[in-house]
């Protein structure tokens, strides 16, 4: 498989998990900005269960490891050059 298709196949299981993640929340989230940015703040309060929940962390920790695979491979053919 070629690496710029592990890239994006990498890139669509992140984007899965965090959909996934988020349509799963239960709880709120607020946003702070201010300048300067030492002043911003975010915070979560909640939690998310079920089987959408397991399906983020599995897609999250896939996109991880292939995101990894594609970059040790862009690396060894920039070697082998």
């Amino acid at each position: 498989m070629k690496t710029s298709h592990l890239y994006i196949f990498s890139l669509v299981l992140l984007i899965t998990g965090f959909l996934c993640i988020w349509s799963a929340w239960h709880g709120d989230s607020n946003f702070t900005g201010g300048i300067p940015v030492g002043l911003s703040s975010i915070q979560l309060c909640g939690s998310a269960t079920g089987g959408r929940t397991l399906a983020a962390f599995l897609s999250g920790i896939a996109g991880i490891i292939l995101y990894g695979v594609a970059l040790v491979r862009t690396i060894l053919d920039e070697i082998s050059r």
